[in-house]
């Protein structure tokens, strides 16, 4: 007889993945080809065997089935094109680190994608996210959860069928809408307790269907719910800036928690057609609106980040947009906050994988990160172990930058989710 391997040579993926049953030959998919990536991220996190086991187990049970209705670009009569990632893949993985490594944390990126969704059914992409909701609101060990301003939220910033008869039948919308036809999105921060989720609302097309401005429709939201909690001086600078320098449009997103609205941040997203230093330190410093100490040691930091990776700076943005996509910038303001904290968010796709790996590296030591600095590569590497460094360029999508007087140096790195899945690296 055969030697049998011990159950404690086998890791926790290799475990579940030996017992889970799975309703369609999709999910089994998903998980075959997605979760042995998000598991080998979890381990970098240093978290301990029974964390690998429960966010895998959510994965299982809570993402997974939000991908019914996915289908690649490639694939005959597909209903719906989702926006959330470079690669077109409703699924995207990053790593957050803050002060030391140690403290580093896993978040999964989702569009809930229902097989009704972009048809006569469902067709702007709503009932998905809702059963996922109603679904997690059952869920004991989320203790924070909380859909008080997810209601509030989805109401003032999303469409309703009427207005989006409205929209058809006007047909106001352009054609580049094939795509930004999703209005939300999800995230899920695998945290030391656990499982935190993230609401992201793209709310052009209410403003399009209600004929409100967006910073008209996004003030007025977000005072309706939070009053006096969030700062109204602190959020009219972010909105007065970010309206005269015509940064509201169509890829303007804004995000929540789905905790108690007592302790929810609210971020604002945008993406700019300038890559360029110029444009990272005017986003950062909101046009020179905040240049107090906290403000420009965070800007010295992201200077040096920038300096080392291989950025092709462009004044606008190329014609092929899809291989060269556009910056991304976010304000995060907290209950209390008198000072925004912005985040800048470096295009990764289709910059070399390897340069961009030894770019983080270099800058992760500068930082104080000299574990994580060291092993960057080969992690990175033990992860897509079939990809060439040296010639991929789609493993990075984004690496995102913050810096706070009480996190310090805040990395936030996006990962493709596998490279399994049928399209060009």
């Amino acid at each position: 007889m055969g030697s049998l391997s011990s159950p404690t040579d086998l890791t926790p993926y290799q475990v579940l993945s030996k017992y889970k049953k799975f309703p369609s030959p999709d999910e089994e998919f998903w998980w075959d080809h997605a979760a042995s990536t998000l598991a080998d991220l979890i381990k970098w996190t240093k978290a301990t065997p029974a964390q690998e086991y429960e966010f895998l187990q959510f994965f299982y049970e809570h993402v997974i089935p939000n991908f019914s209705g996915y289908r690649p670009y490639d694939v005959p009569g597909r209903a719906w094109n989702t926006g959330i990632t470079p690669s077109g893949l409703p699924l995207e993985y990053s790593v957050n680190w803050r002060n030391i490594d140690a403290n580093a944390m896993v978040r999964v990126g989702v569009e809930p994608i229902s097989q009704f969704a972009g048809t006569a059914r469902d067709p702007y992409s709503h009932y998905k996210i809702w059963d996922t909701l109603n679904q997690l609101s059952q869920v004991k060990a989320l203790k924070s959860f909380d859909l008080e301003l997810w209601r509030h939220f989805s109401s003032a910033l999303c469409t309703s069928r009427e207005e989006e008869a409205l929209l058809d039948q006007t047909r106001t919308l352009p054609e580049s809408f094939s795509i930004a036809k999703m209005q939300h999105s999800m995230g899920f921060d695998f945290c030391d307790d656990e499982v935190v989720v993230k609401i992201y609302l793209i709310p052009n097309m209410k403003a399009r269907a209600s004929g409100t401005p967006l910073a008209e429709l996004l003030t007025g939201s977000i005072h309706a719910i939070y009053r006096d909690t969030i700062d109204r001086e602190t959020l009219a600078t972010v909105i007065n800036y970010l309206d005269s320098t015509s940064n509201f449009n169509d890829a303007t997103w804004f995000s929540f928690d789905c905790i108690p609205r007592s302790q929810s941040r609210i971020k604002l997203y945008g993406s700019d057609f300038r890559t360029t230093w110029s444009r990272a330190e005017d986003l950062w410093t909101v046009g020179g609106r905040y240049t107090d100490a906290v403000t420009m040691k965070g800007l010295a930091y992201l200077k040096e980040l920038w300096d080392l990776l291989p950025i092709q700076d462009f004044e606008t943005l190329p014609e092929q947009a899809v291989q060269n996509p556009p910056m991304l910038w976010a304000y995060e303001i907290r209950p209390g906050d008198k000072i925004p904290s912005p985040r800048i968010y470096i295009p990764g796709h289709c910059l070399n994988d390897k340069k961009v790996a030894d770019g983080l590296s270099a800058f992760f030591k500068r930082v104080g990160w000299s574990d994580l600095g060291d092993q960057y590569t080969d992690r990175l590497f033990s992860m897509f172990p079939k990809q060439d460094l040296k010639d991929s360029t789609a493993l990075h999508t984004w690496i995102a930058f913050s810096y706070t007087e009480k996190s310090g140096v805040y990395m936030n790195c996006y990962y493709l989710a596998s490279a399994s899945f049928p399209f060009k690296l």
